[in-house]
């Protein structure tokens, strides 16, 4: 094996590890969120049936989850609910684009794991 072979192996190797960090760290932080808005744990690990709970967490039908499968509509709905799910624990619209949408994965630590309290949002009738 040449140097150059040797060094994509290892760089590539060194590149998964960080990335099964980085996703263990994010669903934990999910599943902190998901346990205090009541919700069980273990559905955060659940592909689609998380962003069900994600979006019913957030104050929002749940059957709407399937707008995210619709292209450009799915960006829109993310961010909103990405935006309700930051008014649900208390913070505002400015705090929610910037720590859940931009730096989603720095908002959700906090989220999961900060002081935040779940409030139930209030159904539209």
């Amino acid at each position: 094996m040449d140097s150059d072979t040797a060094a994509a192996a290892g760089g590539s190797a060194i590149g998964t590890v960080l990335y099964l960090i980085i996703a263990v760290v994010a669903i934990v932080a999910l599943w902190k969120i998901f346990v205090k808005a009541g919700e069980p744990g273990w559905a955060s690990i659940i592909p689609l049936y998380n962003t069900y709970t994600l979006v019913k967490i957030a104050g929002l039908n749940p059957l709407l989850f399937l707008l995210l499968l619709v292209p450009v509509v799915n960006v829109v709905f993310a961010i909103y609910v990405m935006i309700k799910l930051g008014a649900a624990f208390g913070k505002s619209t400015g705090w929610s684009v910037v720590f859940l949408v931009i730096l989603s994965f720095i908002g959700m630590l906090m989220l999961g794991f900060g002081k935040e309290t779940y409030t139930k949002p209030v159904a539209l009738a």
